[in-house]
């Protein structure tokens, strides 16, 4: 006769929970980001994502407190590789970072290249990369622009099996992975499932975030979470992303007692279409021309209509020029 529940665990091949090692979660941001797991940050364009991912990024680089003055678990200054498929390098990425107090342990991943892209449908060479450089962030901004058409984000084993391969190299480099996303149109949905893809995706972070225009401030916006499997549901946090120099930052603000469903209920009185079209627009913009091809592909994969994106452009005076053989968009300066 078997004298331990674990004899008869063993031939099965099952782990019984004597054998588990208890371990306590690390945290990049205590409380917010964890170490060695998936956080989602979803937005609409314009709202502040980027910026805030950066700031982060900076933060980490310099070895300087999180947003609400905690220190992350490790110490000094730690290496973040950034993957980036809708900002320049020299003319936003790194004067942001810069001015965010950011240094050189800083790795970009640019552009993806339309002839040799690289992507994450087999996330075993990024990976590498934070393993080669001890990286403690990575940020993937955004999610969509770094699978090939063999993955659909909106079907649900593809998804999860992507974020599955994603969390994977996040265990077992012991890297926080920030994924950034659009939100999608759908705006009776809680907060939770407003990010662009399936459920499945925010269902394998361990952390979300919501970023939304702050409805007490004009201007300001709020970082809300909308979800947190690892420790108490953290409060929002206001901030504004201001001029500094050339370049803009964020300035982070007290505690709000504010949750992610409320603040998506307010904001349909004043957040139309074509308020959100007009904030992609100068998203994209912000940094000179891009290609016209290039344009429309971002604004689709944002989810925006043909006519809004195009009252948009007349209203900001959005202008097309021919180079070369190419057109390419421009915002009018001081629109």
């Amino acid at each position: 006769m078997r004298e331990h529940y674990d004899d008869y665990l063993a031939p099965a091949g099952l782990v019984p929970l004597s054998k588990v090692l208890t371990t306590q979660v690390r945290w990049l941001w205590d409380g917010y980001i964890p170490l060695g797991k998936l956080t989602v940050i979803d937005g609409n364009p314009g709202t502040g994502k980027t910026a805030i991912a950066l700031d982060l990024c900076a933060k980490v680089t310099a070895g300087r407190p999180m947003p609400d003055g905690r220190f992350p678990s490790f110490e000094g200054n730690q290496p973040v590789i950034y993957l980036s498929a809708e900002d320049g390098a020299g003319d936003t990425i790194k004067p942001r970072l810069l001015a965010a107090g950011g240094d050189d342990r800083f790795a970009f991943v640019p552009e993806p290249d339309r002839e040799a892209p690289f992507n994450l449908d087999d996330p075993k060479e990024f990976a590498e990369w934070i393993s080669s450089a001890d990286a403690k962030l990575a940020v993937i901004d955004p999610l969509q622009s770094f699978v090939t058409g063999k993955i659909d984000l909106y079907r649900d084993q593809d998804a999860r099996g992507l974020m599955r391969k994603l969390a994977g190299v996040a265990d077992q480099t012991g890297c926080a992975i920030i994924v950034i996303r659009h939100l999608n149109k759908a705006n009776k949905m809680s907060a939770i499932q407003r990010g662009g893809g399936n459920m499945g995706i925010v269902g394998a972070a361990r952390a979300a975030y919501l970023v939304e225009r702050n409805p007490e401030e004009r201007g300001g916006g709020v970082f809300v979470s909308t979800k947190m499997n690892l420790a108490p549901m953290p409060r929002a946090l206001p901030f504004r992303v201001v001029a500094q120099g050339d370049a803009a930052c964020v300035e982070w603000g007290e505690p709000l007692d504010i949750y992610a469903d409320d603040l998506l209920q307010e904001q349909p009185r004043r957040d139309t279409e074509l308020e959100r079209a007009c904030g992609f627009v100068r998203e994209q913009l912000a940094g000179g021309p891009i290609l016209s091809a290039e344009f429309e592909t971002r604004a689709k994969a944002a989810g925006l209509s043909e006519s809004t994106l195009n009252r948009a452009r007349r209203e900001l005076g959005v202008e097309c020029h021919r180079r070369g053989n190419t057109w390419c968009v421009e915002l009018t300066t001081g629109r």
